[in-house]
């Protein structure tokens, strides 16, 4: 099987995801699903 391709994500992308997690108190992996 040959690897799967990395998706790439905007820097904003990355910035609102981080804002989420730090706002929100929740964690990275409930965050992640959401997005």
């Amino acid at each position: 099987m040959s690897p799967r391709p990395r998706r790439s994500f905007t820097p904003e992308y990355k910035v609102e995801a981080a804002h989420r997690v730090i706002d929100s108190g929740r964690t990275i992996a409930e965050v992640a699903r959401e997005l």
